[in-house]
This record gives structure tokens, sequence and C-alpha cells, in this order.
């Protein structure tokens, strides 16, 4: 991990879930991105005067609730322009400073430059994005296993197919999950290749099965 996020990326936790989300930014401009308005203004707001960034963009990872809860309030105190894949959030937050994402966008936050990637299954606008090797990956890929795929419009065998792709990233790459689920509350793509059950599915039935396993241990739970 680059050693200019230590003092330039912040976890805010919270929300309805052990929700995660995340400020980050450019060290030359100032400008500041948050991934995902899930938690208290108070908080986020805390964490950009904490990095001296000012909060001029919104990542979206999915457009659910959690993860949306407080995007309204955020964008009443800022003026933040909003990335999303789904092209309705701009219009359910009544914001006109919204942009269509479209899988490999690149994003700029100052000098630094974010790629956005769509992964869907967990739901059908779920998206990772990228900057150097850290990787906000929403509810796409937690510590020890993947989203689940419950909701309407998701997909396990969508799911499969984004989580390989997550494969091929750089081992090293630092996972930053949309909740704080797992043993850390981060991770690297080294240590979940080895021990996330999901990522070591060989084929794609077998994962459908290791995703029907987990949802009837939480029914047995």
């Amino acid at each position: 991990m680059p050693d200019r996020a230590g003092p330039l990326l912040r976890t805010v936790a919270g929300g309805f879930d052990r929700n995660l989300s995340y400020v980050f930014g450019c060290p030359a401009t100032g400008t500041g991105a948050l991934v995902d308005a899930g938690i208290r203004l108070d908080d986020v707001l805390a964490a950009f005067a904490e990095t001296g960034l000012r909060p001029e963009i919104l990542l979206v990872t999915h457009s659910h609730g959690d993860h949306l809860s407080e995007a309204a309030e955020f964008l009443r105190h800022t003026s933040a322009r909003v990335f999303a894949f789904d092209e309705g959030v701009g219009a359910r937050l009544g914001i006109r400073s919204f942009t269509p994402l479209a899988d490999g966008s690149s994003i700029d936050v100052g000098h630094e430059r974010v790629e956005a990637l769509h992964t869907p299954g967990h739901s059908p606008d779920s998206a990772c994005f990228r900057w150097d090797r850290i990787l906000f990956s929403g509810d796409t890929l937690f510590v020890g296993r993947t989203g689940r795929t419950v909701s309407p419009g998701s997909s396990t065998r969508r799911l499969y197919a984004s989580v390989q792709r997550l494969k091929d990233l750089d081992p090293a790459t630092v996972l930053h999950p949309g909740h704080d689920y797992g043993a850390t509350p981060t991770s690297t793509l080294a240590d979940e290749l080895l021990a996330n059950p999901f990522l070591q599915a060989p084929s794609e039935d077998e994962f459908v099965r290791t995703m029907e396993r987990y949802e009837a241990s939480r029914r047995r739970g």
C-alpha cells in the first residue's frame, strides 16, 4: 500500500449493520472523496477534517439503502459530485451533479486516479473502486466471504464472474469492504485467496453450492 494512503485514508464505521465508509483523497490538491454515505454526517465530516481534504466526490458502491442512507444529508452540506453505476441514484437524491459510470471509468480525485469496476451479483449496479493497490469492494467482496445474493436483481452466477475478475488483481491489493463482517476490518487479496472459501471455489457451480451452504448455515443459526 502506498505511503501516501496512510494520512489520507480514513475508515468511518457505523450505519445500519457494521457499515464501513471511507474518506480518501489527493494531498496536492486537497480534493477528497467519500466511498458510500451510510454513516452519520458528523462522523464523516470529522474524517474529512482529520485529513484536511475537501468533500468533493461521493462514490457509490451500490444503491442499497444502507449505503445511501446519509447521502441526501451529505449532499446538503457539500457540493460533492456523485458517481454510480445506477443512473437512478441521481434522480432519487434530487441532484444534478451526477455522473453515471461505465466499467473501467476513471475518476480523477485531484491528481489521484480511481478506476470504477462494475462487479454485479450482489446487486445489478454493484461496483468496486480501485485506487492504486487499494480496493473499495462494497458488498461484492468481504473479509472471509462475498456479498449475499438474496435481494431483487441479485445473481450468484453474475457474482461469481465478478469475483473471478477481482482474483486477477495484484495479490498485494488491500481490501476495504462495505461492512465489517470478517475477523478483521481489512485484508489483502493474497490472504483472501488463501482463506476465503468463495474465492477458492474451483468452478461456477461450486461457487453456487458454496453460497447455498452459507445461506443454509444462516438459517440454522
